[in-house]
């Protein structure tokens, strides 16, 4: 099993490895694609790039591990594992990967393809923002409002 990195949603610089809690209340999901730019491959190349899935639960802790695709088992088993049945809500965006999330918990999604970025409470922006700055990390520049 991999190993999860909890971090505080509150900017707590406290980082431990642990088994730590399952996430509740409303529960945002994404993944991104990270990793530096390789100069002469092609925009397309992605050998030097890892997949990350991420959660986090509004004013609450985060958790994001490596995923090795983006594929439908692997996401779903992210949430399972990560998510609470409690839980109020999940959000994600509409990757066709996150289908059947709606059959163990309420879902639902933003269409950014659609430039549907909120409706109403509901958006992926947190935990965006969250995988965004694992990015800039990753690149070796950590952005000043991180």
């Amino acid at each position: 099993a991999a190993t999860r990195l909890p971090v505080s949603a509150k900017r707590d610089s406290r980082l431990a490895l642990t088994e730590g809690p399952t996430l509740v209340g409303v529960v945002e999901v994404d993944e991104t694609l990270v990793g530096g730019k390789t100069r002469h491959k092609g925009k397309g190349y992605k050998g030097n790039k890892f997949w990350v899935a991420g959660a986090i639960q509004r004013d609450g802790q985060v958790w994001m591990e490596h995923a090795p695709h983006v594929r439908k088992h692997t996401l779903v088993d992210f949430i399972d594992r990560n998510v609470s049945p409690d839980a109020e809500a999940v959000y994600t965006d509409e990757l066709r990967s996150y289908i059947g999330t709606g059959d163990r918990f309420h879902h639902e999604t933003v269409n950014h393809s659609c430039e549907q970025w909120v409706i109403g409470g509901i958006h992926t922006n947190s935990i965006e923002r969250g995988l965004v700055v694992v990015q800039a990390v990753v690149d070796g520049v950590v952005p000043e409002s991180a």
